[in-house]
């Protein structure tokens, strides 16, 4: 509820004995639930499930294990631990572990956060120039908001064009302080642009801020000190309101996204 009203995302939640089992929950509760597994129920969830399913297990292995007569992780669990080493190497041994569902690697709840982005996949191939930039201007908002959330700034900002042949493009760029505010971010990607869809039309945009150290205090009377008021004026209407309260007047009508991601939340580890 309050991450849906605040960052405008589903969240998938999977409540289990370990990780590994956590990250399968909470792919079966997608787009936007709780799926949770006791440990009494861990051996029966497993057994039906496809290989497929298996952390780390690529089409590659899949293929080896298909090649034994092995489609679910149930008729997989039969082989040994020397059988699967003889396939996998010393990872055999972790496969094992895995397909009987068991991870000993540690939560870590507090990593150091090293990047905050968001990205969009859109309904339509994007073509104008002023409609990326329009994009661009919903991206930079977006990723600049969460930044100041966390008294944060970015010192690397980070272009993502993926073009509709599928093509990905990147281009990156050092700021010389801290970057908190759309404004520099998004002059810096416009500038971009052109050289990195060439033209073509574009499927995806990503911005990205890496390199993120405390946001830098201005004087007083700094002209960036007076974006900074506005944009901190604008954060509590819409930490209160909800992020459609306030918009850019260059946004209004833009057309929406089959797909949106943020970055620097989480890895999914």
């Amino acid at each position: 509820g309050a991450v849906r009203r605040e960052l405008e995302l589903p969240v998938s939640v999977g409540v289990a004995p370990n990780k590994f089992l956590a990250k399968l929950c909470s792919e079966e509760a997608k787009p936007d639930g709780v799926h949770e597994l006791k440990q009494e129920a861990v051996q029966s969830y497993l057994a039906a499930l496809p290989l497929e399913r298996i952390w780390g297990l690529g089409p590659k292995g899949v293929a080896k294990l298909k090649a034994l007569g092995c489609r679910t992780v149930a008729q997989a669990q039969k082989l040994s631990c020397n059988q699967l080493r003889s396939l996998f190497g010393i990872q055999g041994e972790r496969l094992y572990d895995l397909l009987r569902g068991r991870d000993d690697r540690p939560v870590v709840g507090d990593r150091e956060r090293k990047s905050i982005g968001a990205e969009e996949t859109f309904a339509r191939d994007l073509i104008g120039q002023e409609e990326l930039e329009g994009q661009l201007w919903r991206l930079a908002e977006q990723v600049c908001r969460r930044a100041r959330r966390l008294g944060l700034g970015g010192t690397v900002g980070t272009l993502k064009v993926r073009r509709a042949d599928r093509s990905v493009r990147t281009r990156s760029h050092t700021f010389p302080e801290p970057v908190d505010r759309a404004e520099p971010l998004v002059r810096w990607a416009k500038a971009q642009l052109a050289g990195l869809h060439q033209g073509m039309p574009v499927r995806l945009l990503g911005l990205y801020l890496a390199g993120l150290a405390p946001a830098n205090q201005m004087e007083l009377f700094d002209e960036t000190e007076r974006y900074r008021r506005l944009n901190q004026a604008r954060d509590r209407l819409c930490n209160r309101y909800g992020d459609a309260i306030l918009t850019r007047a260059s946004l209004i009508g833009l057309s929406g996204s089959v797909q949106r991601g943020t970055h620097g939340l989480e890895d999914g580890d």
